[in-house]
């Protein structure tokens, strides 16, 4: 059963690789870490040469994906291909599925902006449009649901999401961060409380109920957590301000 999720897990990330292809063949650097606490998991070194590495092991492993799919190339040929020494992919990533998997959540954090519209609601609106938009695309969905299923049967899959969600919300805290700034929200507000609430709705749709997401349950998303949250110009919902 293990088995069968995995070859799922992998195979959407080939599904998602291949619709994406223009963006994956001109993909930047994205180093992705563990969090606190975990970061000396994988070091990385100062200056830009981590970053060039990173960006040239990623789009090694997008070409051979796309070239060969998951059971044509090891990590010998990524190397050979990036113009690394097999060890220092080794250094960094556990495994080839593991390698794979950060690639892949590195190109779906890509995808997804930090929106600054100049207001909160605008702000808020534009980011749940944009994690919408991702999901709704049947490779990243199938890709995030077979994730879901394999969280308690594969700790590098497990993982390689936690990396994700930390480094995307940390992204996102700059909404709430400047909301705190222009007054809009209070002193205390916690930026990854905020952006869960926000978003949450949207994968129990997505993942869950399967419902429609269209404008008017974005509008409804922000509505409901500029209120839960106390924000100025809350509004009544589907207002500008």
């Amino acid at each position: 059963m293990v088995g069968l999720l995995i070859n799922r897990i992998l195979n959407a990330f080939e599904n998602a690789l291949m619709e994406f292809e223009a963006v994956a063949l001109g993909c930047q650097a994205f180093d992705v870490t563990q969090g606190q606490g975990t970061q000396t998991q994988r070091r990385s070194r100062p200056g830009g040469r981590s970053a060039r590495v990173v960006g040239a092991v990623h789009k090694a492993t997008f070409d051979l994906l796309l070239q060969h799919g998951y059971y044509g190339f090891e990590i010998p040929d990524v190397a050979r291909i990036a113009g690394v020494h097999p060890t220092t992919i080794y250094r960094r990533w556990q495994d080839k599925q593991d390698l794979v998997a950060d690639a892949m959540l590195a190109h779906m954090a890509q995808q997804i902006g930090t929106p600054d519209t100049g207001s909160l609601r605008g702000d808020l609106a534009e980011l749940i449009h944009d994690v919408a938009a991702v999901l709704m695309r049947p490779p990243m969905l199938a890709l995030l649901r077979v994730q879901v299923a394999m969280a308690d049967t594969a700790p590098n899959v497990r993982a390689a999401g936690q990396r994700f969600w930390t480094t995307r919300f940390g992204h996102s805290a700059a909404i709430v961060e400047r909301a705190i700034a222009r007054g809009e929200l209070s002193d205390g507000t916690d930026p990854q409380e905020f952006n869960e609430f926000a978003i949450a709705p949207l994968y129990l749709r997505v993942l869950v109920t399967d419902g429609s997401v269209d404008d008017d349950f974005i509008r409804n998303c922000v509505h409901r957590t500029l209120r839960a949250f106390d924000a100025t110009g809350a509004g009544p919902a589907g207002s500008d301000s």
